[in-house]
């Protein structure tokens, strides 16, 4: 049986551009750079059937001694979702959650605390999330290169910043 998700926690046996290296040869729908950094709390939890690719140069900053990062490093891409981070991004206490398309652009800096969300997370109408019926909605989110996204930032839905 295979699992609905596939959940890595920053991984400590095995060097990790090893342990990417495997999964690129292992699941073509996932591409992982090289010189991707994970913060020792970082989690990823993403499906099989999901699309992901990360640029060369990533840095996912955790740090418990820093005063402005107050979370740790959390990316979800759901079934069938295309999240895709280009070279040169750097990310500190992110949540990147993916249920239709992400894409950011190269030479991304984003402060302590960004959220990153395609999706309402659940129907919007309180009497259909009483009932669980009806549409969650997704719209894409394009960030473009060059961009600096402040501490704290949410960015929702249907969101295009730069490029």
């Amino acid at each position: 049986m295979i699992a609905k998700y596939f959940y890595i926690v920053s991984q400590h046996l095995i060097p990790r551009y090893i342990y990417f290296k495997l999964i690129n040869t292992i699941h073509k729908r996932w591409q992982f750079g090289q010189r991707i950094s994970w913060g020792k709390f970082s989690t990823i939890i993403f499906s099989p059937k999901s699309y992901i690719n990360i640029g060369n140069d990533v840095i996912f900053s955790n740090s418990l001694y820093n005063p402005t990062i107050s979370k740790k490093c959390k990316l979800v891409v759901a079934n069938n979702a295309i999240l895709t981070i280009g070279n040169n991004a750097g990310f500190s206490g992110v949540s990147i959650n993916c249920s239709k398309k992400i894409t950011i652009g190269n030479n991304l800096v984003c402060g302590g605390n960004v959220s990153i969300w395609d999706t309402d997370f659940h129907q919007l109408n309180s009497s259909d999330r009483i009932r669980n019926i009806g549409i969650v909605n997704t719209k894409e989110i394009k960030i473009g290169d060059g961009v600096f996204i402040g501490a704290n930032s949410i960015i929702l839905k249907g969101v295009k910043i730069g490029n």
